[in-house]
């Protein structure tokens, strides 16, 4: 862990990546969730330094949830402003701010130094209504509770799963093209249970697990094999059921089975 954490501050990405994901295994070999959650945090960061920003997500995400699960509210308050930072890398200002917001209400409550509106963006704005704009959306977060923060956060990790197209660029001369592309682009959307492979929906390790689920393991039994908790375990089961519109483990394994054959 001080290995990555160094290695992350020196920008020397490939080797925190490696040391994150190496303690994570270790992490989850130990049952140390408070530690998982941190690689878990520090593999989401490095992902988001180096592009990938729908892993980044992921991770980040993943992170979240299991530091807010497990009550660490000091390191779900790091991965709310790390999740922050990459949608407002992605143009997800209003969301972004809402979530630096409720990171810095956390982060007051558990004692940790703070800043005012719109830390961490405070520089990124020079406009004086834009920035008010940025406070604005960051003080709603800050009244939000850690619960209403999280989902908020999940909700925002799933949608950076689907980027929105770049617009198209303005031809010279005001032709057809050039006309069509002041047009508003559509907004993607998701694609049905029926027709989407699992990795288009799922995090990996919800596919993971899902494939777990298909061979008629148990919550337990996904932990043992994943060194993860039974209770992470089932939550990433909620997490597949919620995403695909299921409501049950039989619709899990149909699908699964579906893709797998077909």
């Amino acid at each position: 862990m001080n290995q990555a954490r160094a290695a992350e501050a020196n920008d020397d990405l490939i080797t925190a990546d490696r040391c994150y994901r190496e303690a994570l295994d270790t992490q989850r070999l130990i049952g140390a969730v408070s530690e998982e959650a941190r690689c878990l945090a520090g593999i989401g960061r490095v992902a988001h330094a180096q592009g990938h920003t729908s892993q980044a997500y992921d991770y980040l995400s993943e992170g979240l949830l299991l530091s807010h699960a497990s009550g660490q509210r000091a390191e779900a308050a790091r991965s709310l402003v790390a999740l922050a930072r990459v949608a407002f890398g992605s143009g997800r200002r209003e969301p972004a701010c809402r979530l630096a917001g409720a990171a810095t209400a956390l982060r007051s409550r558990v004692g940790l130094p703070v800043r005012q509106a719109p830390w961490p963006f405070e520089d990124e704005e020079r406009g004086r209504r834009r920035r008010r704009q940025l406070v604005t959306w960051w003080e709603q977060g800050y009244a939000l509770s850690q619960s209403e923060a999280v989902r908020e956060a999940e909700l925002l990790a799933e949608e950076g799963r689907y980027p929105a197209p770049r617009p198209a660029r303005r031809k010279r001369g005001g032709d057809a093209t050039a006309t069509a592309a002041t047009k508003p682009a559509p907004v993607p959307v998701p694609p049905s249970p029926e027709s989407a492979s699992p990795g288009k929906l799922l995090t990996r390790r919800e596919l993971e697990i899902a494939q777990l689920v298909s061979t008629g393991k148990s919550n337990p039994e996904i932990a043992r094999t994943l060194f993860i908790t039974s209770s992470t375990a089932a939550r990433h089961v909620a997490n597949i059921n919620r995403k695909m519109g299921f409501n049950s483990r039989t619709q899990i394994t149909a699908w699964i089975k579906r893709h797998r054959t077909g």
